[in-house]
């Protein structure tokens, strides 16, 4: 039996893909639990005509994301942190923290998931990441700098 699904389903597949389940598993469980539906051609209708408006929506955030990140690439991030007397940060720089700050610093939300590190910052100086933008990595060179600010304790 053909069904839509609503939600992500463990072996079945994705919120809005077409999944081929046994008769009993879509009228005792998918169906009753309002995890999927019956693939009429009506609701198939409906499930092409999201997929096309998110793959628009996707495609307009992508380009956003790119447009604001052209002028970073050039100057590249900075990032202020606490340090100790070796220069060792006191805690890594993660991916949440450059996504947190690209996201203030270009105003577009930037997820966490498309920044990529090759491992975690841990010191000062000059460090590269790469945004994932649609198919591409835009590398975006990130300088490390030292709060004057904070207590160097050891």
């Amino acid at each position: 039996m053909k069904v839509i699904l609503h939600a992500d389903v463990k072996k079945v597949g994705r919120k809005n893909d077409v999944a081929d389940v046994s008769k009993g598993y879509a009228l005792n469980y998918l169906i009753p639990q309002k995890l999927a539906e019956v693939a009429t051609m009506p609701a198939l209708s409906a499930v092409e005509k999201k997929r096309e408006q998110s793959a628009a929506k996707e495609a307009e955030r992508v380009q956003a994301l790119r447009t604001a990140l052209e002028p970073l690439v050039k100057t590249g991030l900075t990032l202020t942190a606490p340090v100790n007397e070796k220069g060792h940060l006191f805690a890594a720089i993660h991916t949440a923290d450059v996504a947190a700050a690209l996201t203030e610093k270009i105003g577009v939300e930037v997820p966490e998931s498309s920044v990529l590190l090759d491992k975690d910052v841990k010191e000062v100086g000059e460090h590269t990441a790469r945004i994932a933008v649609g198919e591409e990595e835009i590398p975006l060179p990130i300088t490390i700098t030292a709060d004057t600010e904070a207590p160097a304790t050891a």
